[in-house]
């Protein structure tokens, strides 16, 4: 799916990043909160991945959503997965601004003219694509939005769930990799519907979670996460 035709805003953009390529919007990534905590998924087991050492690696993850043909508005798509797979209600709030990653750049997109497309994701990440050919685009896109739930998940479609509370995300996020048994340990993580998941398995952030991750360690998220974006977009 091309990402100018879902987002045609960004046309307007003169980042190097965006501007004159060709970008083709390959996955939406929902990462949902409360006023007490954030809620990340576990890969689903087609992903886990074994070394040769015969450790076991499971991604966490937002809720995500990969394009196709799929007929409705790709937000919507995400927000009705989060309905079904987590049995609850989220709620999109506009952010005004778009973060966009690209290996080691990092920009913030701003301005008036994002508010002319209400659903501009709330960050944007790059990526190069693995395979060449004719059609191959300059990069994959992921888009991601946070989005506020008036309650906490009630089921899991996927392998789990992880629970971060709002005022530890840093220090989960300080880890590029955290044992299932010492994040049971910390006080501000709670694994929930898990019961599939060996308890020698190692968790790593990935896909947009592993963007989060490199926005706040330089810096450029240590305001956005702290409170609702709700509370942002009300002043």
């Amino acid at each position: 799916m091309d990402f100018f035709d879902v987002f045609p805003i960004f046309q307007q953009a003169e980042h190097s990043s965006l501007k004159g390529r060709f970008l083709r919007l390959l996955s939406l990534s929902g990462v949902a909160y409360t006023p007490t905590a954030y809620y990340f998924e576990l890969s689903p087991r087609r992903y886990w991945v074994n070394s040769p050492g015969g450790e076991l690696t499971i991604g966490v993850r937002g809720a995500q959503v990969r394009l196709r043909a799929a007929p409705g508005a790709p937000l919507e798509l995400l927000l009705r997965h989060i309905r079904e797979a987590w049995g609850c209600e989220p709620q999109f709030f506009p952010g005004g601004s778009t973060y966009l990653l690209e290996g080691e750049q990092y920009a913030l997109l701003a301005g008036g003219n994002l508010r002319q497309q209400p659903d501009a994701p709330h960050i944007l990440i790059l990526t190069a694509p693995r395979l060449g050919g004719a059609q191959t685009p300059d990069a994959l896109v992921q888009a991601l939005y946070f989005l506020q739930l008036a309650e906490p998940p009630t089921n899991s479609q996927s392998s789990g769930m992880l629970r971060i509370a709002r005022d530890a995300l840093g220090d989960f996020l300080a880890r590029e990799q955290w044992s299932y048994q010492e994040l049971q340990e910390q006080v501000w993580a709670e694994m929930l519907y898990t019961d599939a998941v060996p308890v020698t398995a190692n968790l790593r952030p990935v896909l947009a979670v592993r963007g989060i991750a490199k926005l706040w360690s330089a810096g450029w998220l240590p305001c956005g996460l702290s409170k609702s974006l709700s509370e942002q977009a009300n002043g």
